[in-house]
């Protein structure tokens, strides 16, 4: 029950804030499992969940034409993702639950001072 209340969680912040991951990420971390399996869980879960997002805007109509200009944020998304890549293979599950800690409190802080403006 408990695993259904987070991915509901996450529903519902993913289309809010666009943060579908963040409860998923601290339920991984809290069932103490290594940073593979929480990788293999929370990736694929915000990947499905970005995915019906979008259905659903289309279904809605709310994307009408696709935008070149967002094809300008590829090669920083994949270099990102080159970069990420590298940090993972070489630190150790420690450091991979306090990196995303740390990097989930800047978020959440990052969105809660955009909202408050």
């Amino acid at each position: 029950m408990a695993d259904v209340v987070v991915g509901a969680i996450g529903g519902i912040t993913g289309p809010l804030v666009a943060f579908p991951g963040a409860a998923v990420a601290i339920w991984c971390s809290t069932r103490g499992w290594n940073k593979v399996t929480q990788r293999c869980v929370y990736q694929p879960y915000i990947l499905i969940m970005q995915a019906l997002t979008l259905a659903a805007l289309a279904m809605l109509g709310e994307t009408r034409q696709i935008d070149m200009t967002h094809a300008l944020f590829v090669v920083p998304a994949i270099l990102g993702a080159h970069i990420g890549f590298s940090i993972f293979a070489r630190i150790t599950d420690k450091q991979f639950k306090a990196l995303v800690s740390i990097l989930l409190v800047v978020s959440g802080h990052w969105i809660l001072g955009r909202g408050l403006q």
